[in-house]
């Protein structure tokens, strides 16, 4: 495993400690259940970058997808997200994984399969998306 491999799999760890913080602190139980099946994807994920052993399975995370609304061209106001330390936290995981990807991808494009790289991405999604969901009015 590269260099680049071994800090994107930190840094996917970081993201992991985020969700754990974030499953304390939300208070939408519908955000709540979903958090520890978005964990376990990207422990999944992380292994799979790590080991080259394929324990992860696309359509779990295609279904973490089909469970929510993605709204990409309606931002939510960002004093929203920051008052709210479980929304913050969520998009904080977010932030991770988009740099988890961003670092394995511009380093190295060929080195992730696709599935898992599109994955990592839907994860990423699923996770803004969660934050928007915590961060609205309860």
């Amino acid at each position: 495993m590269q260099d680049t491999e071994k800090e994107a799999c930190l840094i996917l760890e970081e993201a992991a400690a985020a969700l754990s913080l974030a499953y304390n602190l939300v208070k939408k139980e519908k955000v709540k259940q979903m958090i520890p099946a978005v964990q376990n994807e990207l422990s999944a994920l992380r292994n799979e970058i790590n080991t080259n052993a394929h324990g992860f399975d696309p359509v779990r995370v295609s279904e973490l997808v089909s469970k929510i609304d993605i709204k990409r061209d309606s931002p939510q106001p960002l004093t929203r997200l920051a008052a709210n330390p479980g929304s913050a936290t969520l998009q904080l995981a977010c932030a991770n994984v988009r740099h988890a990807v961003g670092k394995l991808h511009s380093s190295h494009p060929w080195a992730l399969n696709e599935i898992a790289f599109d994955s990592l991405n839907k994860l990423a999604d699923v996770l803004y998306a969660l934050a928007r969901d915590e961060g609205s009015e309860l």
